[in-house]
C-alpha cells in the first residue's frame, strides 16, 4: 500500500508540473478538424470541438466555448446569459489562442473583450488522469482567461470536452 501511494503522490506531481508549458511559432487555424501536434502522435491532437469550463468565472459565471470555424462562446450565471463570437488559433504543438470578441447579454449588458490561452495535454498527462480516475478531463484543455477590463484578475480552469 506505501508503494502504491508513494507511486499516486509521484504521477500527481508529474501532472502538476507537466501542466505548467511554455509556447511556441503561431499557426493560423482555418479548419474544423484542426490538430494540435502532440510528441508520440504526429497527427495531432483533435482540439476542435466545445468545452466547458470546470469552474465559475469572475464570480456566478459558468464559461462555454466552441472552437469551430465559427467559434463561439457563453458566460451565463446569475440572471445573465451572454454570448460572442471568438477567433482561435493553434501555437505550436499543444497552444491555442482564443480571441474572444465583445459578447451580447440580456439586460442590455455586455461580456469584455478578452483572450484565452489554452495547452492540450500530453499522451502521459491523458494516462495520468485515467489512473487518477479523472477520465471526465480527458481530451480537455488546461486555460488561463486574461480579462481585457483593468483590475480584473486572470482565471485558470480546466476546459472539458463536451460531447457532440
Amino acid at each position: 500500500m506505501k508503494s502504491f501511494l508513494t507511486s499516486l503522490t509521484a504521477a500527481v506531481a508529474v501532472l502538476a508540473l507537466s501542466l505548467a508549458g511554455g509556447g511556441a511559432a503561431r499557426a493560423q487555424v482555418n479548419d474544423e478538424m484542426a490538430r494540435v501536434v502532440v510528441p508520440d502522435k504526429p497527427d495531432g491532437v483533435l482540439v476542435a470541438g466545445c468545452y466547458k469550463a470546470d469552474r465559475k468565472l469572475y464570480g456566478p459565471y459558468a464559461f462555454t466555448f466552441c472552437l469551430k470555424r465559427r467559434g463561439a462562446y457563453a458566460a451565463s450565471g446569475g440572471g445573465l446569459k451572454c454570448e460572442g463570437k471568438l477567433d482561435w488559433q493553434v501555437e505550436g504543438r499543444r497552444r491555442v489562442e482564443i480571441d474572444l470578441a465583445r459578447g451580447r447579454c440580456n439586460g442590455n449588458k455586455a461580456w469584455a473583450a478578452a483572450q484565452v490561452s489554452c495547452k492540450a495535454l500530453t499522451p502521459e498527462q491523458e494516462l495520468l488522469l485515467a489512473l487518477l480516475g479523472d477520465r471526465q478531463k480527458a481530451g480537455g484543455l488546461r486555460c488561463t482567461y486574461y480579462p481585457t477590463v483593468q483590475g480584473e484578475p486572470d482565471r485558470t480552469f480546466f476546459a472539458i470536452r463536451q460531447k457532440a
